[in-house]
């Protein structure tokens, strides 16, 4: 704080990705595949990304929320996974058997460390980077 009162906040790390349509998945179909076809994104204040993989900089609590619409014959799945696995509060479903496209998000807060990772994973077809994104960004 300035002797007039301005506050000057740090650069938060953020991360956006919008991924491209998925070839795989469909009616029925039952394994998970992470989202690897990055369309467009914006990475800033020490983020990075490869191939659909978020590493954060620093320690810290971070909003996470990814979002997917799916095209499934059966129950769509979408999954936001830390370091490669699940984590509580991570998951969603439309359990849904009629063939149609559906939309799913997940938002939730973790602590996470330095050099962990956030991956999106879906089973389902995926539609296009309007529809699908994972977001990463520092908190506290």
């Amino acid at each position: 704080i300035d002797a007039n009162g301005y506050i000057t906040k740090p650069a938060q790390p953020f991360a956006i990705l919008h991924f491209n349509h998925g070839a795989s998945g469909g009616t029925d179909s039952s394994t998970l595949e992470k989202q690897t076809s990055v369309a467009y994104s914006t990475v800033s204040n020490g983020m990075s990304h490869t191939t659909g993989r978020i590493t954060v900089p620093v320690d810290g609590k971070y909003l996470i929320y990814g979002k997917n619409n799916l095209l499934e014959g059966g129950s769509a799945h979408m999954s936001v996974k830390v370091n490669g696995s699940n984590q509580y509060g991570s998951m969603a479903q439309d359990a849904d058997t009629t063939e149609q496209w559906k939309s799913m998000s997940i938002m939730t807060i973790m602590s996470l460390s330095a050099n962990d990772y956030v991956e999106s994973w879906v089973y389902g077809k995926q539609d296009g980077a309007n529809w699908n994104s994972l977001i990463v960004t520092l908190l506290s």
